[in-house]
């Protein structure tokens, strides 16, 4: 930066500060981004995929080969009645619920130890020595198993594990039983879904052997079957016995109670007597009605006769003999009214017929007296009748009642002794059923295919465990390395640059590992390290050279449009750390800026590890310390390259305090006079975040390149660096992305171009007619 008080001889047209802008949310990853991951790290990928396919492999070829051989075995539903009862289930329902039930408690019944027991018995697997050989699980699971067996042995204390004791006949305490449960983890029995099929399996390293076993698991299940059905008929003939027993006693005892209340209360024949009774109390119900009919019109007629007058007596209480005299008393009367105005009253036919009219008058009175009488004693009658008829009926009644109750207490004794007849019967008849299926050997269980040995193990299955292995290697090695990425905070291409800093990216410089090839390497003059050639654009027609070449001509491109008006004449090359190949790429953007025929000079102002001299193997005793030192002129330390056009201003010898001469002002005026007579100036200096020197020089140069490298340099380091490149007035052109593996990244030299199109490099420049000499003396005027 100009001093105060001093113009500013940078050109007006020098580009302007640049400010980044950090992207505080970049855009996520696309596929191709997470595909060129996986070529750069395919080496990561298929290590880790190769390591499980071998750790499978020595799994799967020190694992014991299992056979498994299966039974098929049909089981129908059973259902067995003991006693003569109807169920409280219905069949259907049956059907449904219990025969799935009791297919499930075969298959239980399949896998208990009493079974494999029998089985163990009936092949002698005890001396076998195919059944007792050792199988080995692989050598990775015994080792974990040991070592979890150490472990625990270890956090739990070591202490000594007592044998088992042995029992008088020197075998095991539990009797034999090891073979039992050793079976039972080989047994397997499967379902098939909506059938009655069971499969029954047994695994065994013994391909013959897993066969007889698993064929005598289902015959042994089938005989013990049998066995079972046969003890239940032998309990239930004991059940039925015993309940015999019982019930004969209690149907002597019922009869003999039948036979002594019949006795008791004169029972000959009840039906008989019920019926005879019953039809008298019907009897006498009727005639109780028809004399309760009588005595009510009794009643009626005799309280009529007593209500009416005797002098009017009504017509329907009338008589026939009273209605004759009234008759002949009224013709009298009539003859007595006709004579008794004719006549007087001695007359003596007069007379007569008054005392003929008397007579008739007291023979109707009597009469009328006699009706009366009638009716009282009618009525007397009735009710004495229904009296009578009332007392026979309730008589009648308690005799019905009575046979009633001797009738009810007599057919529930009759009851009691037939239904205890008729259980001894049915129980007797069972017992005889019984009796015929205890020797008949039936069962609703059969096998419907036998096992036969296989050909082929089921564990462990080599091809598809190796298969499994390296996809599961393959899918951990690709997400290893996406969370090795996601967790690395280095540059890596261009795109982090724009994307995620918010910085300008002038290109990407290949790695010379990119090709795949091995790179040239020559013996370095300070020491003994052998570091592969750095001035790649003339290395040779190699592919790698070629595609740094390449690479490095895009860099000049962009450094050259880089403003629209005087591209930058001098430009700072620096970097945030040290070894990002900031040397390397400013000595090689200066040959590539030589090679479009303009004069270019490249300084190097790492005073304090100077390197462009060994480069390009011209001597360092002179250069830019000892200019800035103010022992000599500028001229004098500019030393002409092998290569046309580029010169080189070497370091010098080292300088005790750097900062001081690159900020004096012979520096200044230093870059100054180089202004004038080259075109293009390069410097290589120190990195920014370590010491101060780049800072010193950003305000006095056209624009300053932060060189990152590939996979190394982190994003903060090259953010910091560019700030205060920025914040102290120095021109940001751009970040440089070097030793990137562009190959595999797709992304060539940073502009997606591929190498395919040969290596031959760029013509050279016609030089100019002034001869290098020339050039040296007209550097001389500095």
């Amino acid at each position: 930066m100009p001093r105060a008080g001093e113009p500013d001889d940078r050109p007006s047209t020098a580009l302007q500060p640049y400010r980044p802008v950090v992207q505080q949310q970049p855009e996520p990853r696309s596929l191709a981004y997470y595909y060129r991951l996986i070529l750069d790290r395919r080496w990561l990928v298929l290590s880790v995929a190769a390591t499980l396919v071998v750790l499978a492999a020595v799994q799967l070829f020190t694992t014991t080969r299992i056979y498994r051989a299966t039974a098929t075995v049909q089981i129908d539903p059973e259902s067995s009645k003991v006693l003569p009862y109807e169920e409280v289930v219905s069949d259907q329902v049956y059907s449904v619920w219990a025969s799935e039930e009791y297919r499930l408690t075969q298959v239980s019944n399949l896998q208990t130890l009493a079974l494999a027991q029998r089985v163990v018995a009936r092949l002698n697997l005890g001396q076998n020595e195919a059944f007792n050989a050792p199988v080995s699980s692989g050598l990775l699971r015994d080792l974990w198993g040991r070592l979890r067996g150490g472990v625990a042995r270890l956090l739990a204390g070591a202490r000594p594990v007592p044998a088992p004791a042995a029992d008088e006949e020197g075998g095991e305490a539990d009797g034999g039983g090891w073979p039992a449960a050793a079976l039972l983890g080989g047994l397997q029995v499967d379902q098939l879904r909506n059938t009655r099929m069971l499969l029954v399996s047994y695994s065994s390293p013994d391909p013959r052997l897993a066969a007889r076993v698993a064929n005598a698991a289902v015959e042994e299940f089938i005989e013990q079957h049998f066995e079972s059905k046969y003890e239940a008929t032998l309990r239930a003939q004991e059940f039925l016995r015993k309940e015999l027993r019982e019930l004969q006693v209690k149907v002597e005892e019922s009869e003999e109670a039948l036979l002594t209340y019949a006795r008791a209360n004169d029972i000959q024949n009840i039906n008989e007597r019920e019926t005879i009774n019953l039809q008298k109390l019907a009897d006498l119900s009727n005639e109780k009605t028809a004399v309760e009919n009588d005595l009510r019109a009794a009643s009626a007629r005799y309280r009529a006769v007593q209500a009416v007058n005797r002098q009017e007596f009504p017509d329907s209480l009338k008589t026939g003999a009273m209605q004759e005299l009234e008759l002949r008393l009224a013709e009298v009367e009539r003859s007595l009214a006709a004579m008794s105005d004719r006549f007087g009253p001695e007359w003596p036919a007069l007379k007569a017929l008054q005392r003929e009219a008397v007579a008739l008058r007291s023979q109707l009175a009597a009469e009328r007296a006699r009706v009366v009488e009638s009716a009282r004693l009618e009525y007397q009658v009735a009710a004495e009748r229904n009296r009578q008829v009332g007392e026979a009926l309730a008589q009648h009644r308690t005799v019905v009642d009575e046979l009633n109750t001797d009738s009810i207490q007599y057919n529930i004794i009759k009851r009691e002794a037939e239904t205890n007849k008729q259980l001894y019967e049915g129980l007797l008849q069972r017992l005889k059923e019984t009796g015929v299926a205890a020797g008949l050997r039936s069962s609703n269980i059969r096998i419907t295919e036998r096992a036969v040995p296989p050909g082929v193990p089921i564990y462990p299955n080599k091809q598809r465990g190796l298969m499994l292995a390296l996809m599961l290697g393959l899918g951990a090695g690709v997400a290893l390395a996406v969370v090795l990425d996601s967790l690395d905070n280095s540059i890596k291409d261009s795109e982090d640059v724009t994307d995620r800093l918010g910085l300008p990216a002038l290109g990407v410089v290949p790695s010379a590992r990119s090709n795949g090839r091995r790179p040239r390497w020559r013996r370095s003059r300070q020491g003994t390290n052998l570091t592969p050639s750095a001035l790649v654009a003339h290395a040779g027609s190699g592919s790698g050279s070629g595609q740094a070449w390449e690479a490095y001509r895009a860099v000049r491109t962009s450094l050259l449009l880089s403003h629209s008006g005087k591209p930058p004449q001098v430009v700072l090359f620096t970097s945030a750390l040290a070894s990002e190949g900031k040397t390397t790429t400013s000595a090689n953007v200066a040959l590539v800026l030589a090679q479009t025929g303009a004069r270019t000079l490249l300084v190097d102002l790492d005073l304090r590890k100077p390197r462009q001299a060994e480069l390009f193997e011209i001597p360092g005793e002179r250069g830019m310390s000892t200019y800035l030192s103010g022992n000599t002129d500028l001229s004098s330390q500019i030393v002409e390259s092998r290569f046309p056009k580029l010169f080189v201003l070497p370091a010098g010898p080292p300088a005790p305090n750097p900062p001081e001469l690159i900020g004096s002002e012979r520096m200044r005026k230093g870059l100054t006079l180089l202004r004038d007579y080259f075109t293009h100036i390069v410097i290589d200096t120190p990195p920014v975040l370590q010491v101060t020197d780049a800072l010193v020089l950003g305000p006095w140069v056209d624009g300053v390149v932060v060189v990152a490298r590939s996979g190394r340099t982190p994003r903060n380091a090259v953010l910091q660096s560019c700030l205060q490149v920025s914040r102290l007035g120095g021109r940001l052109l751009g970040v440089l992305v070097n030793d990137a593996h562009v190959r595999h990244s797709g992304y060539g030299y940073g502009y997606g171009y591929g190498y395919g199109y040969g290596d031959s490099p760029e013509p050279r420049a016609a030089e100019e007619a002034t001869p290098p000499t020339a050039g040296a003396a007209a550097a001389k005027k500095l």
